[in-house]
């Protein structure tokens, strides 16, 4: 009896692990492009080829590990709390801060963000995957909006975590709720295109008519928080940089120090924020090219057709 109901758990741990990994096979939403410019390339050489080819196969791996670590981490991280309805605003309090400011002080005689403001009225959320139409009724309960206010739901998972999730049907049932996709397997940072697109999204929320934005991956820790983190970079580089009394900030501090204390601030906001090795180097490719061009629109602007070309991925499957 003792082995018969041994070989049973290992058949369902069996089929967990493999569930996940035949459903991401079918997945056709993953870039194997990790430079914006690589959308504008058709080069066929040889070197290309194999480049390609060993791009090809650190990704195999990662998507992989995050199939087969799927449904163990997402059961371990309900356990936790730390889902299903786990998420936290990321922004100061529109009402206290109507225009877009950072709000600059000292901890530890360090320099620290204590505010972001991004002067736009729609709250912005992290959060851990939703998996129920509990998720959506309770954001919109914490951030008092209406039963049916307007969500943007920026989604960094891939297909078969949405399938294992049901998220998408959720989604749907609730009416509205308008999902944004930036394919990304875990573990992993998101493509550069989809940083860019992310961010752009994210910063026409009021526009678009949306009531609340949420940014989301397994846990809303990793994928999710490096969009976010670009987002806020995006905002500290064009917004006026204030202490704590009112008076102007004219610290001129240098890129990496910018981004650790937008890492810090995010970690402040939500304490289950957690960049990784892979993470941090996309964040500072992104926010480098930012500083060089000047503006975010200016990278709009040079990167509107690979935008285009990726939004297409997901409107014609």
């Amino acid at each position: 009896m003792k082995l018969h109901t041994t070989s049973s758990l290992t058949h369902i741990l069996a089929l967990a692990l493999l569930v996940p990994c035949i459903l991401g096979a079918a997945d056709k939403t993953e870039v194997k492009k990790d430079d914006l410019t690589e959308y504008r390339k058709n080069d066929n050489t040889w070197i290309r080829w194999a480049k390609d080819n060993v791009k090809y196969g650190v990704e195999s791996y990662n998507w992989a590990k995050s199939a087969a670590f799927f449904v163990p981490t997402l059961a371990y991280n309900n356990y936790l709390g730390q889902g299903p309805c786990s998420f936290h605003s990321m922004l100061a309090d529109h009402a206290e801060y109507p225009e877009p400011v950072v709000i600059i002080g000292l901890q530890d005689h360090k320099a620290v963000i204590k505010e972001i403001a991004d002067g736009l009225k729609a709250p912005l959320y992290l959060s851990a995957i939703p998996q129920s139409a509990e998720f959506f009724q309770k954001i919109r309960e914490h951030a008092t909006l209406p039963a049916r206010a307007a969500i943007g739901l920026h989604t960094l998972n891939r297909r078969f975590e949405q399938w294992l999730t049901a998220l998408k049907t959720t989604a749907k049932d609730d009416g509205f709720v308008l999902q944004l996709e930036y394919s990304t397997t875990d573990f992993t940072a998101p493509k550069q295109i989809d940083l860019l697109r992310g961010v752009q999204n994210i910063g026409m929320r009021d526009w678009a008519g949306r009531d609340i934005d949420v940014v989301h991956c397994k846990a809303g820790k990793g994928r999710s928080a490096t969009l976010l983190c670009a987002y806020l970079l995006k905002v500290y580089h064009s917004a006026p940089h204030k202490y704590e009394d009112g008076t102007l900030c004219d610290v001129p501090f240098c890129n990496d120090q910018i981004i650790s204390m937008i890492i810090a601030y995010a970690k402040e906001r939500r304490p289950l924020v957690n960049i990784n090795s892979n993470q941090k180097p996309a964040l500072e490719k992104f926010y480098d090219y930012l500083v060089h061009v000047g503006s975010f629109e200016n990278m709009c602007q040079l990167y509107q057709v690979e935008i285009n070309r990726r939004n297409a991925e997901f409107h014609h499957e």
